[in-house]
């Protein structure tokens, strides 16, 4: 296996926007374009630093993005319905409108599992819900084809989410209905508002077809098609766009490596960054790694036919996995483990491996937000 590190130059490219900037030397009076009003805004050297970076504060705003970069995305905040009281059918019953091959986001918790079609989230993004009695957001941003869960819950309190109706780096920005605060969903983090610097706890969530998902889980229950809201599910507003080159709003970071729209898997420890190509994952079969002093399991899980990640560290012994005619083996104590990363047989039975949560980006988000990431490629 290797991996590759971006170029200096060439692979990485700044896309800016034309902003309106006054600067007047002696006076230090400095105006920049501020996305939320109607006029250039003073900005004042506030800044403060967090457990999460640094805090800056523009008039009273506190935010850990440039507010120039969060852009409008063209609806309006809640222009984009979040649905907020969830139905559900069974497995049976969806199989009536979903194909074999169509995409779900799957949540499986507290003996629950739930299945949210992309052909219905692609319309509203975000769905406020409870699997078992635990509060979770289910989000999807079809710019990025990110899939990502959290437990909603605020300073204990349960809260709802919507779609604010901006971006950042192309990727879906929410809203809490608590503070009003932005939230990346890619960052999982608040950026913009009173809880700046704040982030979600984030839940397992995979992207899926449909039959493997089924497959896994048939007691499955299904976001049902009767959102409250009429939209047209048999229809992807997005078509053409998740194959195109194209990227349709600006992104702070570009990286010609790979089509913009390739999917990838991404982990990133204390600033380090390395991204595992999906069809890369497919030829390797799995891969040994380590990033910042973290020793990765990396593995295409046949069953899911997706990417997944743990740490393969089992008390003070890193192990070394291969696989065995499509079997999951550690050398070590030639225990053999489930592609959930429990070991089934040998002396490590029981255990399971820390997952590590790595949902899929398409290429240009995953780099926009991690400039100078390695890359990872199969070996031969």
């Amino acid at each position: 296996m290797s991996w590759v590190t971006a170029p200096f130059s060439g692979a990485l490219r700044k896309t800016t926007l034309i902003v309106v900037v006054l600067l007047v030397v002696g006076g230090v009076a400095v105006y920049a374009l501020d996305p939320f009003g109607l006029r250039p805004q003073p900005i004042p050297d506030d800044t403060s630093d967090s457990e999460d970076g640094e805090i800056m504060i523009t008039n009273g705003v506190k935010h850990i993005v440039p507010l120039d970069k969060i852009l409008s995305g063209g609806p309006a905040k809640d222009g984009i319905p979040s649905i907020d009281n969830p139905k559900f059918t069974t497995a049976e019953e969806a199989d009536a409108w979903l194909g074999e091959d169509d995409l779900i986001l799957g949540v499986s918790l507290n003996g629950v599992a739930k299945a949210y079609p992309h052909r219905i989230v692609v319309w509203h993004e975000i769905v406020n819900d409870f699997v078992g009695d635990t509060p979770i957001v289910a989000t999807y941003c079809p710019l990025c084809f990110t899939g990502a869960a959290f437990l909603r819950i605020l300073d204990g309190e349960t809260v709802e989410f919507g779609v604010s109706g901006k971006l950042y780096n192309s990727d879906l920005v929410m809203y809490d209905r608590k503070t009003d605060s932005y939230w990346s969903q890619i960052l999982g983090q608040a950026i913009v508002g009173e809880l700046a610097g704040m982030k979600l706890e984030r839940i397992t969530l995979d992207t899926l077809k449909w039959s493997n998902w089924k497959s896994l889980h048939p007691d499955t229950l299904v976001l049902s098609q009767d959102t409250g809201h009429f939209r047209d599910y048999s229809r992807d507003p997005y078509a053409g766009y998740y194959t195109s080159n194209a990227i349709i709003f600006p992104v702070d970071n570009e990286d010609d490596r790979l089509h913009n729209k390739a999917i990838v898997y991404g982990v990133e420890f204390e600033g380090h960054a390395r991204a595992y190509p999906e069809v890369e994952m497919k030829k390797a079969g799995l891969a040994n790694d380590d990033l910042a002093d973290h020793p990765l399991l990396v593995v295409w899980d046949p069953d899911k036919e997706v990417v997944v990640m743990f740490e393969r560290r089992v008390g003070d012994t890193v192990l070394t996995f291969e696989l065995r005619n499509g079997r999951l083996f550690d050398q070590q104590t030639d225990s053999e483990w489930t592609f959930e990363g429990e070991a089934i047989a040998g002396m490590h039975r029981g255990t399971i491996l820390n997952r590590i949560i790595s949902p899929p980006d398409f290429w240009f988000a995953w780099a926009a937000f991690n400039p100078g990431t390695e890359l990872f490629l199969a070996s031969g």
